[in-house]
């Protein structure tokens, strides 16, 4: 009997997903846009899995299973369990990713399967509720005061540092400063300052929590963000990836 069984590749429906949800024509659940931060993950996750299937020589494919017999489930069922242990093995060697972004990267493709059977009603199965990775427990590393403070005053400590590390350490006293996620922190734009006659201030609506802020920076906030006043514009700080697997 001639094989009937429809199959489609990856990659390329991996980029329509991508495509429908930077246009708005794939909304959230809750009806808004997919945000820019958001895409840019997917579109991460899209270069992984690219580099990935060039390693290992042919295409992810993904079958359609309707009216699939017993053989071709579990022979679908397989292959995905090898593509979860051989992915996983290639974001943890390969790329020397951590449990939690390795967990974030699953999630974005489970986020595509889920994408490919609500939205474009094709037969993909569920295997994919199967990639499971442990969760990290991290442990939150905290400043004491005396240790911001010597990272803010000492010269001779930042003396020693490149330019890209000094370019680090003053985004990082900034952003313990004034205690803003890190997403929020990159957003910042000159359009977020505003002078007043007793201070400086952030003025942000921040993207998580939905809500307005305004925040007093010290005059120290303000000497970093003069070294970076004609040079990062429009934003305040200069741009740092938060995406590890860009570093090699």
């Amino acid at each position: 009997m001639k094989n009937t069984t429809r199959q489609l590749l990856l990659i390329p429906e991996f980029q329509k997903f991508i495509t429908s949800s930077s246009t708005g024509r794939r909304l959230m659940p809750s009806g808004k846009k997919v945000r820019p931060g958001t895409i840019q993950q997917y579109q991460c996750v899209y270069l992984l899995l690219q580099e990935f299937e060039n390693i290992q020589g042919e295409p992810i494919k993904i079958t359609l299973l309707n009216r699939a017999t017993l053989r071709v489930l579990q022979k679908e069922k397989n292959y995905w369990l090898r593509f979860f242990k051989k992915f996983s093995c290639f974001l943890y060697k390969n790329k020397n990713c951590y449990d939690q972004y390795t967990g974030s990267v699953f999630k974005v493709i489970k986020t595509f399967f889920h994408y490919l059977i609500i939205e474009k009603a094709l037969p993909v199965g569920e295997f994919y509720k199967r990639f499971r990775i442990p969760s990290e427990k991290i442990n939150p590393v905290v400043l004491s005061p005396a240790q911001l403070k010597y990272l803010i005053t000492n010269k001779e400590f930042e003396n020693l540092l490149s330019p890209s590390l000094k370019r680090v350490k003053d985004i990082f006293v900034l952003g313990s400063t004034v205690a803003l996620r890190y997403q929020d922190l990159m957003r910042l734009k000159k359009t977020n300052l505003q002078k007043a006659t007793d201070a400086t201030y952030i003025l942000l609506h921040t993207q998580k929590t939905n809500t307005e802020i305004k925040i007093p920076l010290p005059d120290y906030a303000l000497d970093i963000l003069s070294r970076y006043k004609n040079k990062v514009a429009p934003f305040l700080l200069p741009r740092l990836s938060s995406t590890p697997h860009l570093a090699q």
